[in-house]
């Protein structure tokens, strides 16, 4: 009783506190943030979605306007969120100077590659993405999970009109038969599934709340829908994805010392450089690096050629510029968000961003935060085999970054 009249005292002799609590506390806020999500959500899925009576799942791959919008839509949030985001206090100085290099860098660029697409496709997505993560890290638990339930609620849309068109017939689609559900790529397929996923848990559990009895049968239920769901779709960088944020986020609650924590995410971080080493110099006659090469789809040979080009660049352009130079196709390149951000902005951009994740890290192996560590665990692994979550081209992996930042970033740091 006496801790609940000194926070009602506190909040009475600070008005800006309490301003902030009844802000935060407002439904007009969640409803408009949860509005927000669910705009980001169709514009997300909108430009990689397959109407229905479409012959193919490659004839549309969306409208520019449409790629656009699929980025910008994020940015939603930003009247939202803009302002608290501004004055929240700079408690982990290192982390959000780690964060505005990594926006900021790639803006050097621009001295090597001035044209209108690589402002607009490379860069743009870039920088969107890097105010997105700056606002949602100023989000509580109830203003995230009400953003993302609208984000859920659009995917659940798209998801049910895929399995009504489409089914679960598998075709050979990306190398292998397994089934698309509307969706141009395996991971796209794959990521709804889970957002679709997560949204009717949180349904169920408003819903049920009071029928306990009834809640876990359905949690149940949906969870082994979810499983079937993504076997079909036979997604192996998401199938990774979910055993790293599982295993992670249990190796937190085990091992409680912050140097092992630490410890892990370096080695993951350092991971990826390792298989780069391997793919560029390994032999390639040996059954490893078959196997290897076999298992990445095909991206170990991917990495030697580029290696070899990359070998005629000056050290001033792979330092600041597109080592490569831009073709004007978008962000995502080479497979990798890793060499995808070395190729489109250099090499200093790449350190801001090894440095930044590695900084999330420290914070998040301090105490609590377990599922947020895994997280974190999960995006650094998924970032080495895939290009896409460091921009919002997709929705689900950059929530997943968005999620550990905002636990790293918050006022509260309360315990995941």
């Amino acid at each position: 009783m006496k801790t609940e009249r000194r926070s009602i005292g506190a909040l009475n002799a600070n008005p800006s506190a309490k301003k902030r609590a009844r802000i935060a506390a407002s439904p007009l806020r969640l409803i408009s943030l949860f509005g927000c999500g669910a705009l980001a959500g169709y514009y997300w899925l909108l430009p990689v979605f397959v109407p229905p009576g479409s012959p193919s799942v490659f004839d549309d791959t969306g409208l520019s306007i449409q790629r656009i919008m699929r980025i910008a839509g994020v940015l939603l949030i930003f009247p939202l969120a803009a302002g608290r985001a501004i004055r929240l206090p700079l408690r982990e100085r290192i982390i959000r100077l780690a964060l505005w290099v990594f926006m900021l860098a790639p803006a050097t660029s621009l001295f090597f590659e001035s044209g209108l697409n690589f402002l607009i496709g490379t860069y743009g997505p870039f920088l969107a993405g890097g105010l997105a993560l700056v606002c949602i890290s100023a989000f509580d638990q109830d203003e995230f999970a009400a953003w993302l339930a609208g984000v859920g609620l659009a995917a659940t849309v798209f998801l049910i009109l895929g399995l009504r068109q489409y089914g679960l017939d598998p075709t050979w689609f990306y190398g292998r038969p397994r089934s698309h559900i509307g969706f141009i790529h395996p991971t796209q397929t794959a990521s709804v599934i889970i957002v679709a996923g997560l949204f009717s848990i949180q349904c169920a559990r408003w819903f049920l709340r009071r029928l306990r009895w009834l809640l876990w049968p359905v949690l149940a239920g949906i969870v082994a829908g979810v499983f079937f769901l993504l076997i079909s779709a036979s997604s192996r960088n998401t199938a990774l994805t979910a055993f790293l944020i599982v295993s992670c986020a249990a190796y937190a609650q085990i091992v409680k010392n912050s140097s092992a924590r630490t410890g892990l995410v370096l080695i993951l971080l350092l991971a990826p450089f390792i298989g780069y080493t391997v793919a560029v110099y390994g032999n390639m006659q040996s059954e490893l690096w078959i196997a290897l090469e076999s298992f990445s789809s095909e991206r170990l040979i991917t990495y030697r050629e580029l290696a070899k080009r990359l070998a005629d660049a000056s050290s001033l352009v792979a330092l600041i510029g597109p080592p490569l130079g831009s073709t004007g196709g978008g962000f995502a390149s080479a497979e990798s968000a890793y060499m995808s951000v070395f190729l489109n902005f250099g090499f200093l951009t790449l350190a801001s961003l090894f440095v930044f994740l590695f900084a999330l890290g420290r914070r998040l192996s301090k105490g609590g935060h377990s599922l947020a560590y895994g997280c974190l665990c999960a995006v650094i692994i998924f970032f080495a085999i895939d290009a896409q979550g460091i921009t919002p081209s997709n929705l689900a992996i950059f929530i997943l970054l968005a999620y550990v930042v905002r636990n790293a970033l918050s006022r509260s740091m309360a315990a995941t």
